[in-house]
């Protein structure tokens, strides 16, 4: 009897401990956390949206998705479309160079049917490119040229650089000069025109005039103090002959050099035939000779005057402090010419 009451103590204990065992096992571990799906529009839906815009006319929305695509990824059918967009918008440079990118991502993609499409397209736009060429009187320290907020390096200074029709800046600046600015409306089809960037003026600053004292002794002698008026007028006038004289240099040299490269340009001036748009640039170097012939005929004439001026200055005679000299520059005209006539009254 006391076995079956053991035996029955036992197995009421195991019904307890079992449901206790259930309660504390551990359930399965979650999941881990797995990253949200990517947002925002891919390069291939933006390069979708672009087509589908560009096929119902909607040219500059379409122009926005292909770019985006493209900075998202670089392919040659998204920038063939892209190019295809921005001739439609009339960017004929910036197609070009996009469809001779193109050219090379199909080649390199081993697309061989895509890269000659490309190849073509540019031959085909290459004719109607529209140029601008910026040059610099005087290449001083520091400067700096800009086309559009976009610097232009050493060898694009002076070359003809495609570029899309349309308003364009041009700046330059250099440390302690004044600012240039100009602005150039290029036209399609091939236009050409040209920037002329002048000396940088060196800036104004705000001096004060020196204080004299009034009890300090005069120097003896002839009474000039500093440089005298003839001097000075020699110096302005013969400055300003050097100048000319420098300027008509420069034209002519660059004249020279411009039909130079036009007449040895195949794109230009095939065979030495020159297209219509190497008629233009020698034309256009031609002007530059016109401008260094006037340069020098009036750069001459003002650097002969200030010479003239300077030596009349070096053999002046003593002279009190109350009789100075006056020095005279006066222009003349005649049938047959003009110039500076120039001299000094005692």
């Amino acid at each position: 009897m006391r076995a079956r009451a053991s035996v029955a103590a036992a197995l009421f204990a195991f019904s307890f401990v079992l449901p206790a065992l259930g309660q504390d096992a551990p359930g399965p571990s979650p999941p881990p956390d797995t990253p949200p799906p990517a947002s925002g529009p891919t390069a291939a839906s933006l390069h979708a949206e672009g087509t589908e815009l560009l096929a119902n006319g909607r040219v500059a929305e379409a122009c926005t998705k292909l770019a985006a695509s493209v900075a998202l990824e670089k392919s040659h059918l998204v920038l063939s479309d892209l190019a295809r967009c921005h001739e439609l918008q009339g960017r004929t440079a910036t197609a070009y160079q996009e469809h001779v990118e193109a050219s090379v991502l199909a080649e390199k993609a081993g697309d061989a049917d895509r890269a000659t499409r490309a190849r073509d397209s540019a031959s085909r736009l290459a004719p109607r490119l529209s140029k601008l060429r910026v040059e610099v009187v005087e290449p001083i320290s520091g400067l700096v040229v800009k086309r559009d907020g976009v610097e232009l390096a050493a060898d694009q200074l002076g070359a003809l650089l495609v570029i899309d029709p349309g308003l364009h800046v041009v700046t330059a600046e250099a440390p302690g000069r004044e600012p240039f600015r100009a602005e150039v409306r290029i036209g399609p089809d091939a236009d050409a025109k040209g920037v002329l960037v002048p000396k940088l003026t060196k800036k104004k600053g705000k001096t004060l005039p020196p204080i004299e004292d009034p009890t300090a002794k005069r120097p003896e002698g002839d009474g000039r103090v500093g440089a005298s008026p003839v001097r000075i007028a020699g110096f302005v006038t013969g400055g300003i002959g050097f100048v000319g004289v420098v300027m008509g240099t420069i034209f002519g040299i660059q004249t020279l050099i411009d039909v130079g490269e036009a007449e040895d340009d195949q794109r230009l001036c095939p065979n030495k035939e020159c297209t219509p748009l190497g008629r233009l640039a020698i034309d256009e170097a031609e002007t530059k000779g016109i401008a260094s012939t006037a340069s020098f005929a009036i750069g001459g004439t003002f650097l002969a005057t200030g010479i003239t001026l300077f030596l009349v200055d070096a053999f002046v005679l003593e002279k009190k402090p109350d009789e100075p000299e006056r020095a005279f520059v006066v222009p003349w005209a005649g049938p047959t010419g003009g110039g500076v006539a120039a001299g000094v009254s005692f």
